[in-house]
């Protein structure tokens, strides 16, 4: 679970009590969603994105891509990449294996008015992934 506090919660389902707290992060946390094989990746306002291992409950890698808040995030399992969205519409995507960055791009000039941003991979094409605005929607291959 991530709190609005920077913080991550690890919880022991069988019991229903927290094992452990870490500080993730310095702002607050956008998103955080389990990926395979015992890790996590977790996006923040701090413009850092993690992937980390739940088992020793430490970041396997850290990434300084952003100078502006990540907003959105999403992974597509099929293709095994991850990508981070700013709030002035720009995009890094990364293997979720490898941790290599994939491609970059900015959506600015495409969305117009930038008040919030989402972005969703699809799940019937990963290579093609959604952009939404407050005021558009478009997709991207």
């Amino acid at each position: 679970i991530a709190l609005n506090d920077f913080n991550i919660l690890f919880y022991n389902t069988t019991f229903f009590k927290v094992n452990q707290k870490i500080r993730a992060h310095e702002d607050t946390i956008t998103k955080i969603e389990y990926y395979a094989d015992n890790k996590i990746i977790s996006s923040s306002h701090d413009c850092t994105y993690k992937f980390w291992d739940i088992n020793n409950k430490i970041p396997i890698s850290c990434f300084y891509d952003f100078e502006e808040k990540i907003i959105s995030s999403d992974i597509c399992r099929v293709n095994n990449i991850y990508g981070c969205l700013d709030e002035k519409g720009n995009v890094v995507f990364r293997s979720a294996l490898h941790h290599k960055e994939y491609k970059t791009l900015n959506t600015q000039n495409n969305l117009g008015y930038l008040e919030y941003l989402l972005i969703k991979f699809n799940p019937l094409n990963p290579y093609q992934y959604f952009i939404s605005s407050s005021t558009s929607f478009k997709v991207y291959d």
